[in-house]
């Protein structure tokens, strides 16, 4: 296997890390689920991106940001926090202010061929696309960070797309099983019966947990990022941050599948799961596709 790809700890939550390849095009921002994890969430993207690389190639020119968020609070707050990281973690520079990679101190890493690939302490090419992968509530997090982004500008900037995050408003959305239409209250307390506590204690404490709170159908948080994403939609349909395309399982059980007004619809995945629909394997392809799919729509030099 030909690796393209350092593992690297960055700037951010704990447990927030990322792949590092050495000539970087896109950046592709992973944000797990309700108790899910950076890396076990999205196994084995982390491996399979370089031994596939022959079939999937964009892979290669792509940098990954695993992101890491603690599954209580609420909505808002954990989205103006990712909107934090976004910020400190991409440099801007230009008349443009096109976004760049984080800065680097200088390594080596060795390829099983022998050849050592480093990574400049700064690169000097921006990137040319940001993608933003969410599952489950990682999509809802995404969605009201988008939000927080578009709610102070006026309408000429909107349509612009310019300035200090212009790349956050420019940014493709790709989700798998988001939780933006509501989570099936028994499903979601059925998949973490494995756990060592009873039915009551566990239902107890996720009801006193205001994120699993806000995450019910017909909650007033849900109600109003529908309702505000689809009026701008309607207002601006031609900003990509604010229209998404979903991949859910034929078997969720967890989440309601559905879509917003301008957001596209796929086919459901069948034999998938809520937890499987983001992991890829040498079986299934399938989320390793439907993310590049996205960086192949909108940077032909790919």
């Amino acid at each position: 296997m030909n690796l393209v790809h350092f593992p690297a700890s960055i700037s951010g939550p704990e447990g927030t890390y990322a792949l590092f390849t050495e000539k970087p095009e896109v950046a592709v921002v992973f944000v797990h689920g309700f108790l899910g994890d950076p890396r076990k969430t999205w196994y084995n993207f982390q491996g399979l991106v370089d031994e596939l690389q022959a079939s999937y190639h964009v892979w290669g020119r792509s940098d990954l940001f695993f992101y890491s968020y603690p599954s209580r609070g609420q909505i808002k707050p954990l989205a103006e926090q990712f909107r934090e990281f976004l910020d400190q973690t991409f440099p801007r520079h230009g008349r443009n202010q096109q976004f760049y990679p984080p800065p680097q101190r200088p390594q080596g890493y060795a390829l099983p061929s022998g050849r050592m690939m480093t990574v400049p302490t700064k690169q000097s090419s921006p990137y040319k696309l940001l993608i933003l992968v969410g599952h489950s509530t990682g999509a809802v997090i995404i969605r009201e960070a988008i939000l927080q982004e578009i709610r102070p500008l006026t309408a000429e900037q909107i349509n612009n797309a310019t300035g200090n995050n212009a790349f956050i408003i420019n940014a493709l959305l790709r989700f798998f099983a988001p939780a933006h239409r509501g989570a099936m209250c028994s499903g979601l307390i059925g998949a973490l019966l494995h756990l060592s506590v009873s039915e009551w204690l566990l239902a107890l404490m996720l009801y006193s947990n205001p994120l699993f709170v806000s995450l019910q159908k017909g909650s007033p948080v849900l109600e109003d990022i529908k309702k505000e994403t689809e009026e701008l939609q309607d207002k601006f349909p031609n900003i990509s941050a604010l229209k998404a395309i979903s991949l859910f399982g034929a078997k969720d059980s967890i989440v309601y599948i559905g879509k917003y007004k301008a957001d596209v619809d796929c086919p459901t995945e069948p034999n998938q799961t809520h937890t499987s629909i983001c992991k890829p394997s040498k079986d299934y392809f399938r989320p390793l596709e439907f993310v590049i799919d996205g960086i192949s729509a909108r940077t032909a030099s790919l």
